[in-house]
């Protein structure tokens, strides 16, 4: 009968950790399967044209002085200090492209989507490209509410959304680059 009992246990605990390692596993494909969904949007043809037109301006601000700038850049940064990138087609594109990667920074956060997996499709492969347009774009729309001495208003999500994934992403450029020369150092 012990020896019954023994069994009877024996199977219980291999069949919970049996439903805990199916759990493990229907949640960890759930969340790789959705940052595909993410790469598909984010490669479908109507993002790569808004992308090719906003980088001509983020390519501006990475590699040029504010006195070379293009005029559509210069345009962009004055609707931006307004807060009135909508009402252009390339402001408008660059808040399609800035508010999926809030999303994105939002679903990591829930762990929604799988961390590594977003990094590698989004961080230094895109997102770095949109980095330094997406701060001096915050930088213009936050100087223009402390202008008006009134709080940056939170309806714009992805100013604190895009601050939160420049830490996830920049802590994962600086440890890449860490173990990249490890392993070139052999340590």
């Amino acid at each position: 009968m012990e020896e019954l009992i023994y069994r009877l246990g024996f199977l219980s605990i291999g069949g919970l950790g049996s439903v805990i390692l199916t759990n493990y596993l229907n949640n960890r494909k759930s969340k790789l399967e959705y940052v595909m969904e993410l790469h598909k949007t984010w490669w479908n043809s109507d993002f790569q044209k808004a992308r090719r037109n906003v980088y001509e301006v983020a390519k501006d601000i990475t590699f040029k002085s504010s006195k070379d700038y293009t005029d559509e850049t210069n345009y962009f940064l004055k609707c931006a200090s307004e807060n009135k990138l909508n009402t252009y087609k390339t402001g408008r594109q660059f808040i399609k492209i800035v508010f999926f990667f809030a999303d994105l920074n939002a679903c990591l956060d829930q762990g929604i989507v799988d961390k590594k997996l977003a990094y590698r499709l989004f961080g230094a492969s895109q997102y770095e490209h949109f980095r330094p347009l997406i701060k001096r774009t915050r930088e213009e729309i936050e100087k223009c509410y402390s202008s008006n001495l009134s709080p940056v208003d939170i309806s714009i999500r992805w100013i604190k959304e895009t601050k939160e994934l420049d830490t996830i992403f920049v802590s994962e450029i600086i440890n890449e680059k860490y173990n990249y020369s490890k392993k070139i150092h052999g340590s």
